[in-house]
């Protein structure tokens, strides 16, 4: 039995003083729904039902009652800024509202025009888009360069960081929590979007902690940096990521093996699950759904034989018509004529 991974410290106070996870959560549990896929019976996740859209608003949630908790907004202004490509902004600006907070969103050129547009509906939120890719076409360099600049001409101003702060992996509980509560028997793996690897890290200290047998696999995209070098440019914002984090690092050893899921997959499996099963995925979602495909006609000796399968879908694609869902978005980076292209496994 592998020793539990640590979190590391929260800066701003002890995560202690907080109620658990179920307790603070109050609203209702997201959709667990089954579905047939490759002859299995699986579960899906449906984290789009959630009140800002996404998985993210589960950690961005408690981090808003950790500074409510202490008094630190609600009472005078405060100014937070994040780099995110849209989910994680868009659930700070929504659970924000109305606490006299202003909110600067760095996001970047990738992002779809219909989340910058939706967090430029918060009257509350500036949105800065960054267009300053790396070679891999990422622009998280760049969008760490500018929150950087601006927090030395403002030095009272808080920095959200998603990517290193231990609010993201604990907020991360309740998923777990109403996973287990939601599924019909026993759970046999878990597949879910790395992100920036803190879904991953929560996943993996509560498997170990609660001795659970099922499997863990991370899905990534073959362009992102987080568990390797890059294999190409990123199209989709908010699936890959542009930089290795800490959270990846303290998970590795307890995630069973990490998928990499090519754009085109991802693409093509949200639009095939739209048009035939009613499901109007994200890109992260639809390319958790075409790992699981590969696994179970390529490699199912890999799922247990017990149990169900349940896939994490993160977020909706009503925020990527621009994109995802948009043939001409398809033909302008050559992918009209969509194949899956090649899935890796990374096992450890």
């Amino acid at each position: 039995m592998k020793a539990e991974i640590a979190l590391p410290t929260a800066k701003a106070g002890s995560l202690t003083r907080l109620p658990a996870a179920s307790n603070w959560r109050n609203g209702p549990a997201t959709p667990l729904v089954q579905r047939q896929i490759c002859g299995w019976p699986v579960w899906l996740k449906l984290e789009k039902e959630n009140p800002a859209g996404s998985h993210k608003d589960r950690p961005t949630l408690l981090f808003v009652a950790f500074l409510l908790l202490h008094g630190w907004i609600g009472r005078k202004p405060m100014v937070l800024i994040i780099s995110s490509s849209g989910n994680c902004a868009r659930a700070l600006a929504f659970y924000t509202t109305g606490l006299g907070v202003k909110l600067i969103v760095v996001t970047d050129a990738l992002s779809p025009v219909e989340q910058i547009e939706s967090l430029r509906a918060f009257p509350h939120v500036e949105v800065v888009v960054i267009n300053d890719p790396d070679a891999t076409g990422s622009h998280a360099i760049a969008r760490k360069k500018f929150v950087e600049g601006f927090l030395k001409k403002h030095p009272n101003a808080v920095c959200v960081d998603q990517y290193s702060s231990s609010f993201f992996p604990r907020g991360y509980d309740s998923l777990v929590e109403e996973i287990e509560a939601q599924t019909p028997g026993t759970v046999s793996a878990i597949f879910m979007s790395a992100g920036t690897g803190a879904t991953g890290l929560c996943l993996a200290n509560f498997k170990i902690k609660k001795r659970r047998r099922w499997k863990l696999f991370l899905v990534d995209a073959t362009s992102s940096a987080l568990f390797g070098k890059p294999m190409g440019k990123r199209l989709n914002s908010g699936y890959g990521n542009g930089k290795p984090t800490s959270w990846t690092m303290l998970a590795t050893p307890s995630i069973d093996a990490v998928i990499r899921v090519p754009d085109a997959a991802a693409i093509q499996t949200c639009r095939r699950l739209s048009q035939n099963d009613g499901l109007h995925l994200g890109a992260s979602s639809g390319a958790t759904v075409a790992a699981f495909e590969w696994l179970a006609t390529n490699q199912p000796f890999e799922i247990p034989n017990f149990g169900f399968p349940v896939l994490i879908c993160p977020d909706g694609g009503h925020l990527y018509s621009s994109t995802v869902y948009n043939d001409q978005f398809l033909r302008d980076h050559g992918l009209n004529q969509l194949t899956n292209g090649k899935i890796l496994t990374n096992s450890n």
